[in-house]
């Protein structure tokens, strides 16, 4: 009498573990690649968040709250109304510079590790370029 076979071949393993590798090749660039566009999303966001902040200080002191840093205390933050977004779970580091007169400000986001920038000024121009209404064009940041 012979025993019933039980487990898996050889064979059958060498299968499941090259599906599974290549699952896992298609599955997580594409996970790397969602990452980062919400990484640029959230920057996008806080951009516009002190962009709005920038605007109403403005109108209040008619002039732009610059020096800020992510070592800047949440008190000059707060000055525009936001908190210090440097201290959030994002990669990005963001700082804001005003210059003048006339009065301007400048305000960027850094991708921590690459390099990537994206800023807004107090004409809402995207990345430097004049006219530019669409953060998408900045060079660098993938979209």
């Amino acid at each position: 009498m012979t025993r019933p076979r039980t487990g898996m071949t050889l064979s059958e393993l060498l299968i499941v573990v090259v599906v599974v590798g290549i699952l896992a090749a298609v599955a997580i660039p594409s996970y790397t690649k969602a990452i980062e566009r919400s990484y640029r999303r959230q920057a996008q966001d806080l951009l516009l968040t002190i962009y709005d902040g920038e605007r109403v200080y403005f109108f209040s002191e008619n002039e732009y709250k610059g020096g800020l840093r992510d070592a800047s205390p949440s008190s000059d933050w707060r000055a525009i109304f936001t908190d210090n977004p440097n201290f959030g779970g994002i990669p990005v580091t963001f700082k804001v510079d005003a210059f003048g007169p006339p009065a301007t400000f400048l305000a960027t986001a850094m991708r921590n590790g690459s390099g990537a920038t994206m800023s807004i000024t107090e004409q809402r121009d995207w990345c430097g370029v004049p006219g530019n209404n669409d953060p998408s064009n900045c060079p660098g940041w993938p979209p």
